[in-house]
């Protein structure tokens, strides 16, 4: 119950983020909102899987090779940033860039501490 709240709550909310301007023009939208939600989330409702059993899963099924596609990519892609990320990070040059400009502002700091005092 509570993992099928939880997917639709957080598909209510990336539509709600992309399309709520839409969903306040409905009158009364933050009352129905709030039913939404108890309807959703009380188990004697039963409301999260009525909607997950009729809507979600479907869509899910219906998409699961593009699902699998976008992760295989999205994994694909956050490798590369890693490796990447740890090829800059063990450069020389840029720890010894990084070590400079830590000391620049330690130094503005204790000036500017001073000049305060």
């Amino acid at each position: 119950m509570w993992l099928s709240y939880w997917l639709i709550f957080g598909t209510y909310h990336v539509a709600e983020t992309f399309f709520g301007f839409i969903f306040w023009f409905i009158p009364y939208w933050s009352w129905i909102r709030l039913g939404l939600f108890v309807w959703l989330l009380l188990p004697q409702f039963n409301g999260s899987k009525v909607v997950y059993d009729s809507v979600l899963a479907p869509f899910i099924r219906e998409n699961k090779e593009f699902i699998q596609t976008w992760i295989a990519k999205a994994k694909q892609a956050s490798s590369k940033a890693a490796a990447q990320a740890m090829k800059e990070a063990t450069d020389p040059q840029n720890i010894t860039k990084a070590m400079k400009i830590g000391f620049e502002a330690q130094e503005r700091l204790s000036e500017a501490t001073s000049a305060a005092e």
